[in-house]
């Protein structure tokens, strides 16, 4: 009998353990399956409601001129007016971590804005940036974009954008479309913009986002806080008429 006993008591702890057990399974099962969803969720697309730029092959520039002159009906010389912007205007970024986003910007950068006849349609804009400039959020990180992880700016210390056409649309939005220099790499990258053109001033912003790969910047981070591809542009221009 008290083997017996002693072996249904023995029958009920380990019933019991099993029980424990499942219910401590099911539990960190939960707490896993959580903090997974969580995971998930956090690390969805935070630019999804941002547009992307469109990618194509770099325009030669005097090519782009005469096309856009060809197309725009003119005939001789028309009346070009010099915009130059003001320190109101500021070229931004963010980009994303698994950990979080980060935001920067440059903090020298010079641009120009040539309106032939009044035009928006016929203006050139031309904006260098000068890449030792950049500054972000957290001083180890802006380290690591002015070093060889990202940026190189020892060997490339310039970035530039050269616009090649602009549309504009019914609802009065532009489309814009240039040649975007970046580490060494010249892509054409088409993107939305809201442009205006008031007396002297000209205001233009735009916010799209580019695949930093595709300029041969492809440091994914770390392990544990790895980098998204996709880097958030924003363009604020205040620009205005030389001689004014």
């Amino acid at each position: 009998m008290l083997v017996r006993r002693s072996w249904c008591f023995g029958k009920r702890s380990l019933l019991n353990r099993r029980r424990s057990l499942v219910r401590y399974t099911w539990g960190f099962n939960v707490v896993v399956l959580e903090a997974l969803i969580f995971v998930l969720v956090g690390c969805g697309n935070p630019t999804a409601d941002k547009p992307a730029a469109v990618l194509s092959e770099a325009v030669q520039i005097d090519d782009a001129a005469e096309t856009a002159q060809e197309e725009s009906g003119a005939e001789g010389a028309a009346p070009v007016v010099m915009y130059t912007f003001t320190e109101n205007s500021g070229i931004d970024f963010e980009g994303y971590k698994v950990t979080g986003p980060h935001v920067g910007g440059f903090g020298k950068f010079d641009g120009r804005v040539a309106v032939t006849d009044g035009d928006i349609e016929q203006a050139r804009i031309s904006i260098e940036i000068d890449m030792t400039s950049i500054y972000s959020d957290n001083p180890d990180l802006t380290d690591t974009l002015l070093g060889t992880d990202f940026f190189e700016v020892e060997i490339y210390p310039r970035a530039s954008f050269i616009s090649t056409r602009i549309e504009q649309f019914p609802d009065g939005s532009y489309s814009v479309t240039g040649n975007l220099e970046l580490h060494g790499v010249t892509n054409g990258v088409t993107f939305p913009a809201t442009i205006d053109l008031d007396g002297g001033v000209l205001t233009a912003e735009a916010e799209f986002t580019i695949n930093r790969f595709d300029w041969d910047i492809t440091y994914k981070g770390l392990a544990d806080d790895l980098i998204r591809k996709d880097v958030l542009i924003v363009f604020e221009i205040e620009a205005a008429a030389e001689g004014e």
